[in-house]
């Protein structure tokens, strides 16, 4: 008699609270320290959270792999420009403008935080929104993962073809985003907050990767955040909503920041939506019996 595998134990709400506290705390003293908490570190901080959930052998099952991809792909991310066929493309500049009426989102934002004189705190507060993205993220798919394994993996798919999609755009078409574009004198007005804040640490692996200033568009910063939402929407649906309004956040910051144009975060939610609708479409069709022989309608 084969033995009976039982699924993992639905994670109490008190074990989520804790894992959230937990996460808060050591990224918290973190950023604190002024280093960027990147996939690699957070690899191994939040490995006794595997523990403490009884499931470390499904931890690294799920988890080495997911952070290997993750890392590979930065690699090849920091690389994709210098492979790039065309010249820098000035991306959603011109049709931002014709939408808005000849203004720009990001620059309005900017300036109306300086009319309001809270422009030092809205740059700390948006800048650390941006530098969240690799916790914020990471914390999404371990959320998913506690509560429902088969939904982490289709998490991951849809996470990584979002991801290599948008590798094959910043090599064909490398976009630039607007703070590029003031750079080079076409927009005037728009700071470039990041390079004006807390100067941060990066692990040895990020510190050795050359960014890639010109992958605007589609928007990842706001693309893979809102694959979390997706996943969670249905597994958990408070922390669901909660994902949703961190997505708000980080969509807000990257166009004030001038990170990104209000068009590149659109595309970059629609290519969460397509890839988690065609990860959502494969899975019901492995899902399907197959027919017995014979079988007739």
């Amino acid at each position: 008699m084969p033995p009976v595998v039982r699924a993992a134990a639905r994670p109490s709400t008190l074990m989520l609270a804790a894992t959230l506290a937990y996460i808060a705390l050591i990224v918290g003293g973190m950023l604190w320290r002024g280093i960027v908490a990147t996939p690699d570190y957070l690899l191994l901080l939040l490995a006794p959270i595997a523990l403490l959930a009884g499931r470390f052998k499904a931890w690294l099952t799920d988890w080495v792999p997911f952070i290997a991809l993750l890392l590979l792909w930065e690699g090849m991310r920091s690389v994709a420009y210098r492979f790039a066929a065309t010249g820098v493309h000035w991306g959603n500049l011109r049709p931002e403008l014709a939408l808005f009426g000849g203004h720009l989102p990001g620059i309005a934002l900017q300036q109306l935080a300086a009319a309001g004189h809270v422009a030092g705190l809205a740059d700390r507060l948006a800048s650390g929104v941006d530098l969240l993205h690799f916790p914020a993220t990471l914390t999404l798919a371990l959320l998913i993962w506690l509560s429902g394994r088969e939904q982490f993996l289709r998490y991951s798919a849809a996470f990584f073809a979002t991801a290599v999609a948008a590798l094959l755009i910043f090599v064909l078409l490398p976009t630039a985003p607007p703070w590029y574009a003031a750079e080079h004198g076409l927009i005037h007005g728009l700071r470039h907050v990041m390079t004006e804040v807390m100067p941060m640490r990066w692990s040895y692996y990020y510190g050795s990767l050359d960014p890639n200033p010109v992958a605007a568009d589609p928007s990842l910063h706001s693309a893979l955040p809102f694959l979390g939402y997706l996943a969670l929407r249905t597994l958990r649906p408070r922390l669901g909503w909660a994902a949703l309004a961190w997505c708000g956040l980080v969509w807000v910051s990257v166009v004030y920041l001038g990170e990104h144009y209000v068009l590149d975060v659109v595309t970059g939610i629609g290519f969460a939506l397509l890839a988690w609708g065609a990860v959502a479409l494969a899975s019901r069709a492995l899902s399907v019996p197959a027919r017995a022989p014979g079988w007739q309608r």
